[in-house]
């Protein structure tokens, strides 16, 4: 029976490396750095999931009492702090996209806090498929640590943890284009100051349907991860059915909604058939990437698809651009 659960995880684990010296699901991305997917006490996901108790045994008789677990998942954590002693940090944040950008630095310094306490310290981070979310922090780490390129550590967390041919562990554009932020985030003199501001436009470049919709989203706290910040659909008007006829380029509308400090999310739709989603900061795309700029422009191919793959569906528009004007900032 041992058998049999241990080929169930390893199927549900295939995209990665199998760990040689175990039967766990995880990787030493660096002697101090470990990324795993999610370990459970349960006992049905138990059988395809890695055992919580099995990994605590693993570090216990490896590390001792020298571990710390960081646990990024925003959906049901499947155990609880008391069964890991309290050894476990929670900073969760939604699946398939990028976090909070003040949550990376909060994550990076305790890291490093925990590291620098005792050379023996190992961290070990996970999410759900210990991929997504816990190889974004962990770039961000070694980003941070080592003073290497978002390009570099990517490239190597792949290396450690991914199976050749089945991409780079960290896929999802919008976590890429975070990591970009954060790389740059740490080059750069001034102080991270989040901004406020309102969208005043949205257009699309060639849209391919009369009924598409979007939305835009942001990032909140509390028990709704994502807030609401703008609706768009064809029942608001046929005024909209005239901008797209008369525009012969552009669907263009000005929702004039206002955003707060953090990652703001482009998600446009067509019934079931397509599925396209955006996330940026406006901190970023204002102050750094050109100097005065209140606008932010994407082409199809660079938005995220289905559960943040590269799976999108019929093709809905050319290129996206959303524009802003920038408020108060945030003491």
């Amino acid at each position: 029976m041992d058998f049999l659960f241990s080929y169930l995880r390893a199927i549900v684990a295939c995209p990665k490396l199998p760990f040689a010296e175990a039967d766990l699901d995880l990787a030493y991305i660096s002697r101090r750095l470990i990324v795993c997917s999610g370990p459970t006490t349960h006992i049905i996901s138990g059988i395809y999931r890695m055992p919580l108790q099995k990994l605590i045994a693993f570090l216990d008789a490896k590390h001792s009492g020298n571990w710390h677990i960081w646990n990024f998942r925003a959906e049901e954590p499947h155990y609880t702090s008391a069964d890991v002693t309290g050894r476990v940090c929670y900073f969760p944040f939604p699946d398939h996209g990028p976090p909070p950008f003040d949550l990376v630095a909060q994550v990076v310094s305790s890291i490093d806090l925990y590291l620098n306490l005792d050379p023996a310290n190992v961290a070990v981070l996970h999410c759900k498929a210990g991929k997504g979310r816990s190889g974004f922090m962990c770039c961000a780490y070694t980003i941070y640590k080592y003073g290497i390129s978002h390009f570099q550590a990517i490239s190597t967390f792949s290396f450690k943890r991914m199976r050749v041919g089945y991409g780079d562990g960290v896929s999802i554009l919008s976590q890429r284009r975070y990591l970009q932020y954060w790389e740059t985030y740490l080059h750069q003199a001034d102080a991270y100051v989040p901004i406020r501001g309102n969208i005043t436009e949205i257009s699309l470049v060639k849209p391919q349907y009369p009924g598409i919709t979007f939305q835009i989203y942001q990032h909140s706290s509390g028990d709704t991860p994502l807030k609401l910040l703008y609706d768009f659909n064809w029942t608001e008007g046929e005024k909209f059915q005239d901008i797209l006829q008369n525009s012969k380029r552009n669907l263009l509308v000005a929702p004039s909604s206002v955003f707060g400090d953090g990652p703001v999310e482009f998600l446009g739709t067509l019934l079931y058939s397509s599925m396209a989603s955006f996330w940026f900061n406006p901190y970023f795309e204002t102050t750094i990437s050109e100097p005065n700029a209140t606008k932010v422009f994407a082409k199809w191919e660079e938005t995220d698809g289905f559960k943040g793959t590269h799976q999108r569906g019929l093709r809905l528009f050319d290129a996206l651009e959303v524009t802003w004007n920038t408020g108060a900032e945030f003491s």
